[in-house]
């Protein structure tokens, strides 16, 4: 598991906010609408390639979508919808992971996102 406002994390133009119910106390808020307005999870480390499921806790109120890129590589939708900006959902995306350190972008260039608590792996 790792939080949204992890350190390791970069955050490019979205920011911090308190969120008393989230995993952290925090979350990112401000994803999406350009490409700057994103976050990183770099060194996403698993022993064995393969494809993994990635639960991705948020916040939203209404209907909005993330774009998950790994490595760079081409990105798959989470639509999402909520009905207030302080009760975390979650929802489940599959990724491809590589053996070793990677990279997980989440992302929307379009549209506002959601809010960001935290991401985890499940097994493959």
């Amino acid at each position: 598991m790792r939080e949204a406002e992890d350190s390791r994390n970069t955050l490019g133009t979205a920011g911090l906010t308190g969120c008393s119910p989230c995993s952290g106390g925090e979350k990112v808020r401000n994803l999406g609408g350009s490409a700057a307005a994103d976050v990183r999870f770099p060194d996403v480390t698993v022993d064995r390639a393969g494809t993994y499921t990635l639960f991705i806790d948020y916040t939203v109120n209404g209907d909005r979508s993330f774009l998950v890129s790994v490595n760079g590589g081409a990105p798959v939708e989470a639509a999402v919808s909520g009905i207030g900006n302080s009760t975390p959902g979650t929802t489940t995306v599959s990724v491809m992971l590589a053996a070793g350190a990677n990279t997980i972008r989440i992302y929307n260039d379009e549209e506002s996102a959601p809010d960001l608590d935290r991401l985890s792996l499940g097994q493959p």
